[in-house]
């Protein structure tokens, strides 16, 4: 789904841990070449490709590949998409030893992991396995305009997790939040605290998108929201420092 001539959105299934929805990656096609943020999945290559053929583009043209952050379901492909493009890696600094491979995620404690049932556990290591195989190229800073979409801007949004980022698309006044924000019967809600590991610093977070020209969130777990967002965040917000 195209949002503007240079932006889309990816539409990839997600089913994990009992949820059964849809999940929101998004490329910008531009110049011949394709970024890509957050990769879904493991194993869901084949329907990036299919989506971005859709879109008149192709998997070869992804030259970087932006993340989020270090959830399994926003680097999941990212090993198999990187070994077929060669794509560039940007995430921010405190994201990139999990990444790597080096650290497992914040999430994913030695404890959690022997928990699983044996199949579930040898597939989550043969993925945090895969991982090592990666270096992100580029770490990303709060404040910094990236030369997307007509200047996309970094928002340094932790508290889901300590490297969190969100992206602010000047061009088609798009915000995207990661797990920043979420849609949640239609309406524009915070993260979710059942997987944020530190709410107090996810919701100070969110003070840093208000006043931002925003038309539209996308959210990677609810999609897109249009319902004056601007005004939505600035309630959020406010409700929090009230709250606070």
């Amino acid at each position: 789904m195209r949002l503007s001539p240079h932006v889309a959105i990816l539409e990839l299934p997600l089913q994990l841990a009992g949820r059964n929805e849809i999940i929101y990656p998004v490329a910008v096609l531009e110049d011949g070449s394709i970024t890509l943020i957050d990769t879904g999945l493991p194993g869901q290559v084949a329907l990036i490709r299919k989506a971005l053929e859709e879109l008149g583009g192709s998997l070869e043209q992804v030259r970087r590949i932006i993340l989020t952050h270090q959830d399994i379901d926003h680097i999941g492909s990212l090993p198999e998409l990187v070994r077929l493009t060669g794509a560039e890696v940007w995430a921010h600094a405190a994201e990139v030893p999990v990444i790597e491979g080096r650290r497992l995620p914040v999430k994913m404690s030695p404890e959690r992991l022997k928990a699983m049932p044996e199949e579930t556990r040898q597939q989550m290591e043969r993925f945090l396995g895969s991982l090592g195989s990666l270096q992100v190229s580029r770490s990303l800073s709060d404040g910094e305009v990236l030369p997307l979409a007509g200047g996309t801007v970094v928002i340094f949004t932790p508290g889901h997790t300590p490297g969190h980022l969100s992206f602010f698309l000047s061009g088609p006044k798009l915000l995207v939040s990661g797990d920043e924000l979420r849609v949640v019967e239609d309406q524009l809600v915070g993260p979710a605290p059942q997987a944020t590991p530190d709410m107090p610093l996810a919701l100070e977070s969110m003070q840093k998108l208000v006043g931002l020209d925003i038309e539209r969130v996308l959210c990677y777990h609810g999609g897109l929201f249009s319902d004056h967002p601007k005004e939505r965040i600035a309630e959020l917000a406010s409700q929090i420092e009230q709250s606070s």
